[in-house]
């Protein structure tokens, strides 16, 4: 039996830009896989973090290494229980909440601010250095669209941080 691969798209942007939303709203008569966050994810420490209630706090607790491992471990299993399958009824499209830019932005700016000293350019090179140390790589998709809300990136980070449904501390307004 063929492998089918269907085409990848990811909507990306920051918190509270409506890239759910955007998802949800695509027809139902259309074959679209549509893919939710890496919290989602079978048996990955991302996704049973999550069911213990422990996300959030490992998020911005966790050592620098096991952090990016785990982030790209559970990102390559998402898109791979998601792409490839030998079954007829593979969708032609597949759509993710979050691609692998996204991704990649999450993790430079995660280490910038869990490592004090740290700028993006600094974080960029941490980040670098554990892909290769591991040998990892993170799934592109075809199609990565991003999402905004304003003219340019501060209106974009004052508009998502005041849909924050949750208390924004001072780590969560430099993170975004």
């Amino acid at each position: 039996m063929q492998t089918v691969m269907p085409y990848t798209v990811s909507l990306n942007g920051a918190d509270n830009v409506g890239k759910t939303t955007q998802i949800g709203l695509f027809p139902s008569n259309i074959d679209i896989g549509k893919v939710g966050g890496l919290h989602q994810t079978t048996e990955t420490k991302i996704g049973e973090l999550h069911r213990q209630g422990r996300l959030q706090e490992w998020w911005w607790e966790s050592p620098t290494e096991d952090f990016v491992c785990s982030i790209v471990h559970a990102l390559t299993r998402r898109y791979c229980d998601s792409v490839t399958t030998a079954h007829s009824d593979v969708p032609e499209v597949v759509v993710f909440d979050r691609g692998a830019a996204m991704f990649e932005a999450v993790l430079i700016a995660v280490i910038a601010t869990k490592s004090p000293g740290h700028d993006l350019a600094s974080a960029r090179a941490v980040l670098q250095a554990i892909l290769d140390e591991h040998c990892l790589q993170l799934p592109k998709e075809r199609l990565a669209i991003l999402l905004t809300h304003g003219k340019n990136l501060e209106q974009s980070i004052d508009i998502s941080l005041d849909r924050e449904e949750d208390c924004v501390d001072d780590r969560y307004r430099r993170y975004q």
